[in-house]
This record gives C-alpha cells, structure tokens and sequence, in this order.
C-alpha cells in the first residue's frame, strides 16, 4: 500500500505527507507552533537537498562528458524521484548520449504524455529520432522545441535543425541554422565543429579551417577529439592520408566514441591498413548500429579487400540510414 508513495508515481508527494504526520505528532503532544514549522522546515530541507543534490551532481557530469557517472546518478535517482520531470528528461538525455536511442525515446515520450511542457523533452526525442533517421519526427519535435521560445534552449534547436537539414542534404540550409545558433550562444564548440565538418562537404576548406581553429581554446577531450576528427576528414578531402591518421591516433587516445572509432577506422583505410581498420569499424558499429558512416567506410573496406558482396551490403545499410558521401 506505501509502495505507490515511497517509491511509486505519487512519491513527489512525500515531504508534504511527512511534514503533516510530524505537525500531527507535535499536536498529539501539545507541542508549540514554532516547533511544528521549524520540523517541517528540516523535513522539507532535507528531502529536497537530496533532490537537488542528484541535480547538480547529474548536470556536472554531463558539462563534463562522464556519461558513465550521469547514468548511474539518474538511474539512482529515478528510483528515488520515478515522476520527476528532470530526471524523466535528463535520463533520456543520457541515454541519448550513450546511443540508446530507443530508451531516450521512450523516457523522453513519457515526460512529454506527462504533460511535460519543456523544450528540453522535445530536444532529446528530436535527438534520438534524428539518431535512428526517423527524420520527420525528428523535425516535428524539433520545430515543437523552437516553438517554446525558451532562451536556454533556442541555440539547440537551432543546432538540431542544422542537423536535420544536413541529414536531408540541405547543406546551405544547414549552414544557415549553425549561423544562428552561434549568434544566440557564442564560443559554442558544438556549432563550431558541426559548420567545420558541413564546410568540409562542400569544399569549402578555409571556412572549414577557420571554424577548427575557433576550437582551439577548448580542452575537455571529447571537443579535443572532434577537433582533431574533423581536421582528418579535411587531411583526406587533400589527400593528406598520413596527417589524417595522426589526428584520428590523437582522438582515439583521448575517447572511443562510435564517430572516433569510425573516423580512425577511414584514416587507416587510406593508409593502406586495412585488418586494423576492420576491427575498428566492427567496435563503432558494435557501440551505435544506427552508425551510417561506420558502415560505409566498412563498405569502402570490403571493396578493397575484394569482398563486393559485403560491400553493397554495408552501403546498402548506409544508404537506408541516410548516409550522403563525401569522404
């Protein structure tokens, strides 16, 4: 019966239910009016420190990109807080993060029946439906967001847009939202990295080189590891194979994300080193099977190796994903 209360769908509604049996037992035995506040007060301090403790611990390990610690907090957290709204979102968000892109929609989808008004909510399911190429829905929810006219999160549906615009090769269009985006947040190294690699498809390698360089002032390894990722794909796009491979070395000591994985996996593709590479596009692709590069590089692969079939195979599967080549 306490169940539903302590842990279940109504447990936001705890505090509220301990400060009235505390008021009740300082009743039953005639205790004095400040004492019934000043315990409340504490009851009321202590359950919502916990709340906000999980809060701040969580937002500081995403800041830093130790998705790892913010699962584990939020999953900690959900089992404490399971109707919160800010860890519903910030939950899916994690899950996003770590490419369980079903889990994100899920979480993320029973905020928003919830009632759950928030950009924020709308962002994370744009996200993973953009992740497993339901582009459509991806542009819904994202216009949904943008719609919201919240200044916290105008600079990401901006992003998001560029996102999907370049999903359906609309690369000026693309350009045109990173553009915006940059203008709300300043300094952003998401939106700076983004515009560098949609430069890059369209051969535009000094804007494209411009936008690595304002990089430069970021040091946390996942923008140090982008940077480095997409000046290879600038190395390959002029035929600088052995500079490429020492950028993508660069990245993959620093983090084996899906995108590093397959980008280090090319850069040993052109410099002749095909077994190493294989086993590289096998872990990305292992990690994120939504990973469309991954499996065209593997396709690039396997046509050298002399394997056609395997070849159209992995295109073919890039292609359904969305996949437009460049590289």
């Amino acid at each position: 019966m306490l169940k539903p209360i302590l842990t279940g769908e109504y447990s936001h509604f705890l505090p509220v239910i301990l400060c009235l049996a505390f008021v009740g037992f300082t009743i039953l035995f005639d205790s004095d009016l400040t004492l019934q506040i000043a315990g409340c007060m504490v009851i009321t301090i202590i359950w919502y420190t916990v709340r906000f403790g999980y809060e701040n611990d969580i937002k500081y390990a995403l800041k830093h990109g130790d998705y790892d610690t913010a699962q584990r907090l939020c999953e900690s957290a959900m089992k404490r807080f399971p109707t919160d709204s800010f860890l519903l979102i910030h939950t899916a968000l994690v899950y996003g993060a770590k490419g369980q892109f079903e889990n994100s929609i899920l979480l993320s989808s029973t905020a928003i029946e919830k009632g759950v008004r928030l950009p924020l909510a709308y962002l994370v399911r744009s996200s993973a439906h953009l992740s497993t190429h339901n582009l459509d829905q991806a542009e819904s929810d994202c216009n949904a967001a943008l719609s919201m006219l919240s200044s916290d999160t105008e600079s990401a549906c901006y992003f998001l847009k560029a996102e999907i615009s370049a999903r359906k090769g609309r690369f000026e269009e693309a350009i045109e939202n990173l553009t915006a985006a940059s203008k709300v947040h300043h300094h952003s190294p998401f939106v700076y990295s983004r515009r560098a690699e949609i430069f890059c498809r369209l051969a535009d390698f000094d804007s494209a080189q411009h936008d690595l360089n304002l990089l430069n002032h970021c040091k946390t390894p996942y923008y140090v590891a982008t940077k480095h990722c997409i000046q290879a794909r600038l190395d390959l796009l002029q035929n600088k194979n052995e500079s490429a491979l020492e950028n993508t070395t660069l990245a993959i000591a620093l983090i084996e994300k899906p995108a590093v994985l397959a980008s280090h996996g090319l850069a040993l593709i052109r410099n002749g080193r095909l077994t190493e590479a294989l086993a590289y596009l096998d872990k990305a692709i292992s990690i994120n099977r939504f990973d469309e590069e991954a499996y065209w590089f593997r396709g690039e692969l396997h046509e050298k190796l002399g394997d056609i079939e395997k070849a159209k195979l992995d295109r073919a599967e890039a292609e359904k994903l969305g996949y437009l080549p460049y590289l």
